[in-house]
């Protein structure tokens, strides 16, 4: 027995120590066993497991499901599982397995190399949170686990979104189970898990199949409608099941306009979402703008619901006659040809709306510009640009030109063959009576030669003839519809790829075109202007060298006034220095000065005294005094051969001057304005207002005072 045995059932029987000695003697020779349940047995696990990891090397499926696991017991699965070379199903629900316990236990899975395409069942083991974040911690390590069902483990919206995040870098997950995991009154977390397993939908993650199932105390409502609507786009998910929500008409609505777009979902399971009339409606409409879902079964809690109101059931037997109708449509070849028809069109509408709306706007960019393209390759590719959406139409036109070539060559063959089908079922029909024949006249030695002349006689001339042409129909109808598709995606691809390529390269040409123009190295520099010491040397021919051709000036060291006048700089009161030729003329050649700051910014004296300093090189001028009358006409007759002195500007009002100065002071000024254009005499009076700190007149606050207290002060009486 242990040599062609290969499954075993030995649930709800209790083995206890008895049982489970026996059982372990049986599998610790070498056998041929592939499946084991031992479900709901309460079996010693050590016992079993020591003669499984000697005996069981062809085990493919082991059910421990309703057993109570410890962490020892882990240990010893996980012995197993490591040793195991052909395991792909393992059934762990209802065990109470620990949370902590759980990542040493998966670890085991993923760890051996042996292993592939495992289906791990953890249902009802109430793992909650901990436990989704254990699962969530190790999730992108699932390298050999296709199916996971986590059902009812009491994870929460937080769990659910965790695991969901978690997933998303899985590349190996095919089929998840998260139902009745969900709370039934609303948390705050609740738009974030519906986020989190549409972002699963669009990643990386491969899952095809996601069951969400609800139950009385897990329903999600009316918010599942949102993440039924995210479905219009998804392109990878396969099947899906989202019963039990009592999502309500707005759920049945949800998923008809969702068919309407959807070109992938092929499985759909819906029922006991409390669904009435105008809910079925609505989906039978979306259903008939689908060609792709073929299998869904008829909602029939929600359909025996609704027949409660009689005045509706004619309208309601009609919508569910429909929908079967739809859902048989698209299970037969011609429903299939008829969505990727429907396909063909919608890439078509693609390629023209999208890939080349980027050309259309790299177009009208370069239009904008109001510039020529001068280069040979620069108008070539605008001259291909404006052709694109004409050459990809005439792809598509040739691909239909090739299929429909392909239809009529093949529906030949077909033909040609229904008639060589019906002679091989001709032929095969004559070895069969043959065999009849005989196997009835050795079987039966009472019936005599006439008898079996009449049987013989009766089968050639009474069996149903194969009808040719009901042979050709199903050939060319059937068969070369499917086989017309599958050369149609082949064609399509091949389009696609042709399509991509040249949109892609118009693209890079475009953007090449686009920066030629708007390139500053392309662009045409203005005529510099005449430098401002020339064109001061065309206005005035006596005028000295420009200021940009000499030597800075060292400047001196800064000395503070004294009074209202000042000393002379230059060291010396009655030696006067020559005049410096770019202090009469080159006021208007000094360039406008940057500064930053907020202080200087601020005050408007401050910043023009720094820019006259620092633009004409000169010694920060001080105040001085406006020079008398008689001194001035002294000044100018004491140097004939010197320029007039300018009128000096009126006074201003200035603040009260400090006491007069000593005689020796006032002489040494005198002979100061008489000097050179480096003495402060000579420098023009400036125009722009004087400092005032305007500290002195801000009001002060008072300092430790407290605020005043706005409680109302109690009544006397």
């Amino acid at each position: 027995m242990s040599a062609t045995l290969s499954y075993l059932y030995l649930s709800g029987n209790k083995l206890d120590a008895e049982g489970s000695s026996a059982l372990a003697s049986f599998l610790a020779s070498p056998n041929a066993l592939q499946t084991l349940v031992l479900g709901s047995t309460m079996p010693t696990l050590e016992t079993i497991i020591g003669a499984m990891v000697r005996g069981c090397n062809e085990l493919k499926s082991i059910d421990l499901s309703d057993n109570r696991i410890s962490k020892k017991d882990v240990t010893l699965l996980v012995r197993f599982i490591s040793a195991s070379p052909s395991l792909k199903n393992i059934n762990m629900s209802r065990t109470l397995i620990p949370a902590d316990a759980l990542k040493e236990f998966v670890g085991a899975i993923t760890g051996n190399v042996y292993l592939s395409e495992v289906t791990l069942h953890l249902k009802g083991n109430d793992l909650g949170l901990a436990g989704a974040k254990v699962i969530a911690s190790f999730a992108d390590k699932l390298t050999n686990i296709t199916h996971l069902d986590l059902d009812d483990n009491d994870f929460s919206d937080e769990g659910v979104a965790t695991i969901a995040d978690g997933m998303r870098a899985n590349s190996c997950i095919k089929k998840l189970n998260l139902s009745r995991n969900f709370k039934p009154s609303r948390a705050k977390t609740r738009t974030a898990m519906l986020d989190s397993l549409t972002d699963l939908l669009s990643s990386e993650c491969p899952v095809e199949s996601l069951v969400i199932q609800g139950g009385p105390k897990s329903q999600l409502r009316a918010d599942l409608t949102g993440f039924i609507y995210d479905l219009a786009t998804n392109d990878s998910l396969l099947d899906l099941d989202v019963s039990g929500h009592a999502m309500g008409n707005k759920g049945a609505i949800a998923l008809g306009k969702s068919l309407q777009t959807n070109t992938t979902l092929t499985s759909l399971f819906w029922d006991d979402n409390t669904s009435t009339l105008p809910g079925l409606s609505a989906f039978r409409t979306g259903l008939e703008r689908n060609h792709t879902l073929k299998v869904m079964p008829i909602p029939l809690i929600d359909v025996a619901a609704a027949f409660k109101e009689t005045a509706h059931q004619p309208k309601l037997q009609q919508i569910i006659s429909e929908i079967e109708v739809l859902i048989n449509r698209n299970q037969t070849p011609k429903g299939l040809f008829e969505a990727n028809k429907s396909s063909t069109v919608t890439n078509f509408a693609v390629l023209s709306s999208g890939l080349q709306q980027s050309v259309d706007k790299l177009l009208l960019k370069i239009k904008s510009i109001g510039k020529k393209v001068e280069d040979k390759e620069g108008q070539k590719a605008l001259h291909d640009a404006g052709s694109t959406e004409k050459l990809v139409a005439t792809m598509h036109l040739l691909r239909e030109t090739i299929h429909q070539a392909t239809e009529i060559e093949m529906n030949e063959k077909l033909k040609a063959f229904s008639v060589e089908a019906a002679a091989v079922i001709r032929q095969k029909r004559g070895e069969l009576t043959v065999q009849l024949m005989k196997l009835t006249e050795e079987s039966f030695t009472s019936l005599d030669q006439t008898t079996l002349r009449r049987l013989r006689t009766g089968i050639e001339f009474g069996t149903k003839e194969m009808d040719e042409a009901q042979l050709e129909k199903i050939l060319v109808k059937a068969t070369g519809q499917e086989m017309s598709v599958k050369a149609n995606e082949v064609y399509l691809s091949s389009v696609d790829i042709a399509a991509d390529y040249i949109y892609e390269k118009i693209e890079e040409k475009l953007e090449e075109v686009l920066y030629a123009l708007t390139s500053p190295e392309k662009a045409v520099k203005p005529a510099a202007s005449p430098a401002p010491a020339a064109a001061a040397a065309a206005a005035s021919p006596a005028s000295p060298a420009p200021l940009a051709k000499q030597p800075p000036a060292k400047p001196a060291p800064r000395v503070a006034p004294s009074g209202p006048s000042s000393t002379n700089l230059s060291g010396s009161g009655s030696a006067a220095a020559p005049a410096s030729p770019t202090t009469a003329g080159d006021a208007k050649e000094q360039p406008k000065q940057k500064f930053i700051g907020g202080k200087v910014a601020a005050n408007s004296a401050v910043a023009s005294a720094i820019g006259r300093t620092i633009g004409s090189g000169l010694k920060p001028p001080p105040r001085t005094a406006a020079p008398k009358p008689d001194e001035a006409e002294a000044s100018a007759t004491s140097s004939p051969s010197q320029e007039a002195p300018k009128k000096p500007a009126a006074p201003r009002p200035t603040p009260p001057k400090k006491p007069a100065a000593t005689p020796a002071t006032t002489s040494s000024s005198s002979s100061s304005s008489s000097s050179s254009s480096s003495s402060l005499a000579d420098l023009p009076a400036s125009e722009e207002p004087e400092l005032v700190h305007m500290t002195k007149d801000r009001p002060k606050m008072a300092k430790g005072r407290k605020p005043p207290s706005r409680r109302p002060r109690p009544s006397a009486e």
